[in-house]
């Protein structure tokens, strides 16, 4: 229970089944949680998640809000081979499995805005982020690092003190990197995304924070 949430998994057929079964254990601040792998569905069912989208975005949004890592097998984001088994062996072609092969859907390029926000996309990747849960997912993760970031604002900064520049997207910081040296700001600037442009933070003065 210390390392993935069997529990949880095991009971995903339904999002409300995952929550009361989960709801008691250890507090299990970095347990993986997730629906499907390239193993097993839930409830050890040998093939894909197949639920349906309604489904899947039940499913996720407790598992992006609850305690623990919530971890997503490649393609469940456009349900990527829902229904098919996940893993025959040598009896049938790997592309008719829940292991197929997935980069097609990811070719092609994209910049991000910020966290979560796409800004342009091309490609056959442009078409895998229009989908329903992909949106979702982007949804979850803005919602998920609001809170973390809530929880490392140091009780003296406020929230606005932790603002991007206005003019270019940049760096979030983190009460853990924060330090008063310019210098040493920006050297500690990294990128949430590797295909975007980012700028250092640009730290707004207050009288708590002086």
């Amino acid at each position: 229970m210390n390392i993935i949430d069997m529990r949880m998994h095991m009971n995903f057929g339904d999002a409300t089944n995952a929550f009361w079964n989960a709801k008691d254990s250890n507090d299990a601040t970095y347990n993986v949680t997730y629906v499907d792998s390239h193993d097993f569905g839930p409830n050890k069912s040998s093939v894909r998640y197949a639920g349906g989208t309604d489904a899947w975005a039940e499913n996720m949004s407790p598992m992006w809000t609850f305690r623990g890592v919530p971890t997503l097998h490649y393609g469940s984001e456009v349900e990527f081979q829902a229904g098919k088994p996940i893993d025959c062996g040598p009896t049938c072609p790997l592309a008719t499995t829940g292991r197929a092969y997935f980069g097609d859907h990811l070719a092609g390029s994209v910049t991000a805005a910020d966290y979560g926000v796409v800004s342009s996309a091309s490609g056959a990747v442009a078409a895998t982020l229009e989908k329903p849960l992909v949106k979702h997912v982007q949804r979850l993760n803005q919602i998920r690092r609001r809170r973390c970031r809530r929880a490392s604002t140091p009780p003296r900064a406020s929230a606005a003190a932790w603002r991007s520049s206005a003019a270019t997207p940049a760096v979030r910081w983190t009460a853990s990197r924060w330090s008063r040296s310019p210098a040493r700001r920006r050297s500690r600037a990294s990128p949430t995304a590797p295909t975007a442009t980012w700028s250092p933070v640009t730290r707004r003065s207050s009288p708590a924070a002086r």
